[in-house]
């Protein structure tokens, strides 16, 4: 099988490729929907404890990033995808399972606000197991969710903003 490659434009020059393995953030699923917007959409439409950000509700779930400016609400959330693991070798299907990595963020202006929020969601997730996500018309089996940290907290400019990371075990049906 032949190297992946990412290819992006690069301001003023022409595109630039590089082997998907210089680029640790980047992960996919087969030709799949990132892990981080799968789990946005099971937290958004079957928990129900977030909203999604184009929705007039409290608490939008953004995937990858946060948005900047006026009209953002103070109370809102980020899924994002990081590292994961890949797990050893299968001796009954010789296959290797990856797992992929994703960080659940709360941030609110209110810090016990935001971390009543953070421990809802936190207490749902730690009890996910085989779970079936639509997202697009593809569907998506969230086998597990295993909490790699605790909730942490960090103020950032006057705003509380609590982290969780996962690895998952999710599988495209």
């Amino acid at each position: 099988m032949g190297t992946l490659y990412a290819h992006f434009p690069v301001q003023h020059f022409p595109v630039q490729h590089f082997p998907l393995w210089h680029w640790p953030g980047l992960i996919l699923i087969g030709a799949s929907l990132a892990p981080a917007t799968v789990v946005a959409n099971f937290v958004i439409n079957s928990l129900k404890k977030m909203t999604t950000p184009t929705s007039q509700d409290d608490w939008p779930l953004y995937v990858p990033h946060l948005p900047d400016g006026d009209d953002v609400k103070t109370s809102r959330g980020v899924v994002r995808d990081t590292v994961g693991i890949s797990s050893p070798r299968s001796l009954r299907s010789g296959k290797i399972l990856d797992h992929p990595g994703i960080q659940l963020r709360i941030q609110s202006s209110d810090r016990e606000i935001a971390r009543a929020k953070i421990e809802d969601i936190t207490a749902v997730l730690d009890e996910t197991a085989n779970e079936i996500v639509v997202v697009e018309d593809t569907s998506y089996e969230l086998e597990n969710l295993s909490r790699t940290s605790p909730i942490v907290y960090f103020g950032i400019n006057r705003e509380s903003v609590y982290t969780v990371n996962y690895l998952l075990t999710l599988k495209k049906l």
